[in-house]
C-alpha cells in the first residue's frame, strides 16, 4: 500500500512545476540557518546558549526588563503559513516585554527571525527546547521561552520587571503549574523548519494521531498553493532542493530524511544539515 501511494505520488509530481505567481521571488531569495534543527534540539547546545546570557551576555540574570520595552519582530506566520496570526501581531511590528525578551532570545539561538505561531492543543501539546510559550490565567498573561523539557520544564521569563532563568514548571496535561497556579497553554511561536510543510513545527512523514502530515501536504502542494499563505515563507519550508518548485524532488528529499530501518522517523526534525528558514536577503 505504501509503495502503491509513493509511485503515484511520482506519477502526478513529476510534471508539475508550481511558480511563484506575481512575486518577486528568485531561488536565492531565502537563506537558511547555519544551525541545524538536530543542534537545536540538543540540551547541551541551549544550556551552553544559557550560561551565556546567565552571566556574560546582554540579559543577564536579574537584570531589568520593562514591560514597556518594546523590538520589532521579523517575519511572522499563522498555523499553516497563514497570512493571520493567532496573536495579531505581524512582521516588523513591536513586541512588548517577556515576550519581546522570548523572541530575542529565540531569534540569537536559532539564528531566524522567522517564525509561526500554533495553537498549543492542551494536552497534546508537547514542549519543545527554544518555543516561546504564551500562557494565560484569567486575564494575566506571559510569555516564556523554554530552555528545558525532560522532566520539569525551565523557562526563562520576565518576573517583576526583571529576568529569571531556570524557573521551574510542571506540565501536568498541558496546564503549567508554579507556586500552585496553573497557566495554560494558549499558543507556542517556533522557527521555521525546513521540511515543515503544514507548520505544525514538527517535521513528519507518518503522524500517529492525524492523518494530514508533511509528505501528503507537499504532494498536495504539486497542484495547488492555497490561498490566504504568505507563499514566499512557505516555499522557502518545502522546497527543499532550494529551486523554488514544490515538487517530487522535494516530496523524495522528505521521505529520505525521515525513513528507517523499522518504520518513520518520529522525532519531528529532519536529519542531516538541514536548519531553518533564515530570511529574506
Amino acid at each position: 500500500m505504501k509503495l502503491r501511494r509513493f509511485k503515484a505520488a511520482a506519477v502526478a509530481m513529476a510534471a508539475i512545476t508550481t511558480v511563484c505567481a506575481g512575486q518577486a521571488i528568485t531561488a536565492s531569495a531565502f537563506e537558511y540557518t547555519t544551525a541545524t534543527q538536530a543542534q537545536c534540539e540538543t540540551q547541551s547546545r541551549m544550556n551552553t546558549f544559557v550560561n551565556k546570557w546567565k552571566y556574560t551576555g546582554s540579559f543577564r540574570a536579574g537584570s531589568s526588563f520593562y514591560n514597556n520595552s518594546s523590538y520589532i519582530s521579523g517575519v511572522v506566520v499563522g498555523p499553516a503559513f497563514s497570512s493571520t496570526t493567532i496573536s495579531r501581531t505581524y512582521g516588523y511590528n513591536p513586541i512588548y516585554g517577556g515576550r519581546a525578551l522570548a523572541r530575542m532570545l529565540a531569534e540569537d539561538y536559532f539564528g531566524t527571525r522567522n517564525f509561526v505561531e500554533n495553537y498549543c492543543n492542551g494536552k497534546f501539546y508537547k514542549p519543545m527546547l527554544g518555543d516561546q510559550l504564551h500562557l494565560v490565567n484569567g486575564n494575566q498573561e506571559k510569555t516564556v521561552l523554554v530552555t528545558k523539557t525532560t522532566g520539569t520544564i525551565e523557562v526563562v521569563e520576565v518576573v517583576n520587571q526583571r529576568i529569571q532563568y531556570n524557573v521551574t514548571y510542571q506540565n501536568c496535561n498541558g496546564t503549567f503549574v508554579k507556586n500552585n497556579v496553573g497557566w495554560n497553554c494558549d499558543y507556542v511561536t517556533r522557527p521555521i523548519k525546513q521540511g515543515d510543510a503544514n507548520a505544525d513545527g514538527l517535521v513528519q512523514c507518518y503522524n500517529y494521531y492525524v492523518w494530514s502530515n508533511d509528505l501528503d501536504t507537499i504532494n498536495s502542494y504539486s497542484s495547488q498553493i492555497p490561498g490566504g499563505v504568505r507563499e514566499d515563507v512557505l516555499k522557502a519550508a518545502c522546497s527543499l532542493n532550494n529551486d523554488w518548485d514544490i515538487d517530487y524532488v522535494d516530496y523524495s528529499m522528505l521521505l529520505n530524511n525521515q525513513a528507517v530501518p523499522n518504520g518513520w522517523n518520529t522525532n519531528g526534525r529532519m536529519s542531516g544539515n538541514f536548519g531553518y528558514v533564515k530570511g529574506i536577503n
